[in-house]
Order: C-alpha cells, then sequence, then structure tokens
C-alpha cells in the first residue's frame, strides 16, 4: 500500500495530496496499516474482524 502511494506521489505522508495523486483502499486496509505502524513501534496492536 505504501510503495503504491509513495509511486503516486513521493512527498511525505503528512502532506496533502490532490485527488488524483490519493490512493483509493477499504478501511480495513488502514487498519491493517495502523497495526503495523502500532506494533513497530513497539505499541500493541490487534484488528478485530467483523
Amino acid at each position: 500500500m505504501l510503495e503504491h502511494l509513495l509511486a503516486l506521489a513521493p512527498q511525505p505522508l503528512a502532506v496533502a495530496r490532490p485527488a488524483d495523486k490519493r490512493l483509493a483502499c477499504r478501511c480495513h486496509h488502514f487498519t491493517r496499516f495502523l497495526v503495523a505502524r502500532l506494533r513497530a513501534k513497539g505499541t500493541p496492536g490487534h484488528e478485530t474482524l467483523d
């Protein structure tokens, strides 16, 4: 997901992107990304599937 996003627009993630440079995805993708970032920082995290 990050590789694809950075291929669209290489600026930092905190910089706003125009609509044509944004990555369309589903909310579970954001959940997985957040959990991975939390775990990388040593914070426990998990996702719950409905």
